[in-house]
């Protein structure tokens, strides 16, 4: 059998996933922050530059969350 786990531990080791998750997230509204801005001035498109400052606002909050989980 198995001893019983740590609830501690596994809160732990939730964090710590969600932690990745949210980093990859970063990445990602990053990577859509730079081709909107991109595809925004070169299209001559307030639109689409307004939705990659939108993307950039999203990678602040997300590291905001990303923050907060590596503090509990």
């Amino acid at each position: 059998m198995f001893p019983p786990a740590d609830p501690r531990s596994l809160a732990r080791t939730r964090a710590e996933a969600g932690a990745r998750l949210v980093l990859r997230g970063v990445w990602v509204n990053l990577l859509l922050a730079i081709a909107k801005f991109t595809g925004g001035i070169l299209g001559n498109t307030y639109a689409l530059i307004a939705d990659g400052i939108e993307s950039l606002l999203d990678v602040c909050s997300s590291f905001l969350v990303w923050a907060g989980l590596r503090v509990a």
